[in-house]
């Protein structure tokens, strides 16, 4: 029970604590595991986060190891030995570290080459999270969703790295990241600490944030529907044939699902030419043409390409240069800039201009 509860010690240290990559601010007796000796330890000096190693998952040995050595700057942290700046950097992400240790996170990423958009203590009082009790009272799964959705697991990027785009998240949904002369934002809100290293990303980077990132929790189907009741209202016509073709709980499953949603303009015109309406068109034929704007896969405007593009009803072609979608017609749909990117919990919606056209 001793060693048992001296492992758990270990581990909470080691999600507690934030690499600050400084020197030790105070001499360490010779027994003592330092920096220093972690270090050599590893084959590596580390002056700042970059050189941290990369793609170097850590044995079980080497992590007691380390272990060893979180324990030893949690105490000295807590007696105050360690300069002020340390020991605030040191606690700013306390309680996203135990946010991670509760719900299992933390064995997710303490090998993986993640990012990791990290909340401070401060973007979790703003929720009413501001103690370690408090976050004991918010159940393990909706922590664990929140969490995730601030966790990009395509690699190791650190702020020089990251790109104007939209990086998926192991939620599921993807955050938008702007990048400008001011800085970085990642869903409009600032990156305040960037290149940060915790003890628990030894082949991953985060980014500090003083807010709680929020995931999309409507599906696209809510999303059109919400749309369409709006004054004034849109993606009526596409609401309406979706529900007719009975297509609504397919595009409201997990997904996920790209749809280039046509106007209420578009069906229009489509509707009078074809001297119809959403309620009298041939069923298989509407059914057709609505899974031709069905991509099975989460595609954001940034991610679009030249060339043709796989729906659940046949390939469409990407214009990207002229913003234009190609069907089986000589007259291309465009795609609607103010109505690009609209992320819901199971995928994207793009507004289009045409109804586009499959092999009939």
């Amino acid at each position: 029970m001793k060693i048992f509860f001296s492992r758990f010690l270990a581990l909470s240290a080691l999600v507690l604590f934030a690499f600050s990559c400084d020197k030790e601010a105070v001499e360490p007796s010779p027994e003592a595991v330092t920096m220093g000796r972690i270090e050599q330890f590893l084959g590596v000096e580390i002056n700042t986060p970059q050189d941290f190693p990369k793609q170097r998952a850590l044995t079980e040995g080497e992590i007691e190891y380390v272990l060893e050595y979180v324990e030893a700057e949690m105490k000295a942290a807590e007696n105050s030995e360690l300069e002020d700046r340390r020991r605030l950097n040191y606690f700013d992400y306390r309680l996203f570290a135990l946010a991670a240790i509760r719900t299992g996170v933390v064995n997710d990423i303490i090998n993986a080459e993640v990012t990791v958009f990290a909340p401070n203590n401060d973007a979790f009082e703003a929720i009413g999270i501001s103690s370690s009790a408090e976050l004991g009272n918010v159940p393990t799964d909706a922590l664990r969703d929140i969490l995730e959705y601030h966790v990009v697991p395509s690699g190791r990027l650190f702020a020089a790295d990251l790109e104007n785009r939209f990086y998926p998240t192991t939620a599921g949904p993807a955050v938008e990241v702007a990048v400008s002369s001011g800085g970085v934002t990642v869903n409009d809100v600032d990156v305040i600490a960037p290149d940060v290293f915790f003890a628990f990303l030894f082949n991953g980077v985060a980014h500090g944030i003083d807010q709680v990132l929020t995931a999309p929790d409507k599906t696209i189907v809510d999303i059109a529907i919400d749309a369409a009741n709006s004054d004034p209202g849109e993606f009526t016509q596409l609401v309406a044939a979706v529900v007719r073709a009975d297509l609504a709980g397919t595009l409201s499953d997990e997904g996920p699902f790209t749809v280039f949603a046509p106007t209420d303009d578009a069906f229009d015109a489509l509707f009078d030419a074809l001297d119809t309406d959403v309620n009298s068109i041939d069923i298989d034929l509407l059914t057709d043409v609505l899974l031709y704007h069905v991509v099975p896969a989460r595609v954001f405007s940034t991610d679009l390409a030249n060339g043709p593009v796989g729906t659940l009803n046949g390939d469409v072609t990407i214009d990207v240069g002229n913003l234009q979608i190609e069907d089986t017609t000589d007259d291309p749909a465009n795609l609607i800039p103010a109505l690009l990117d609209i992320q819901g919990s199971n995928g994207v919606i793009h507004g289009i201009d045409k109804v586009l056209i499959p092999e009939l």
